[in-house]
């Protein structure tokens, strides 16, 4: 059974996964000033984090950072 750190490593993982599908539908209809909210990668959280596409894309650069609302820390 995993323990608490290698399950939060799994659901960040698969919140950024989520986070890639919602950037792909929205990539070419939303506006370059346009606020996309994306999910907190923190699995107690149920908050959004809003973002230009151009902002989320630059966050990813690194495929270790994730969203995270201000104040979450992971």
């Amino acid at each position: 059974m995993p323990d608490r750190k290698e399950r939060c490593a799994e659901n960040q993982y698969r919140f950024n996964a989520a986070n890639e599908r919602l950037r792909d539908l929205v990539e070419d209809r939303a506006r370059p000033d346009q606020a996309i909210p994306f999910l907190c990668a923190d699995d107690a959280c149920l908050e959004t984090v809003e973002l230009k596409v151009g902002e989320y894309q630059s966050l990813h650069e690194d495929a270790n950072v994730f969203v995270l609302v201000f104040g979450h820390d992971l």
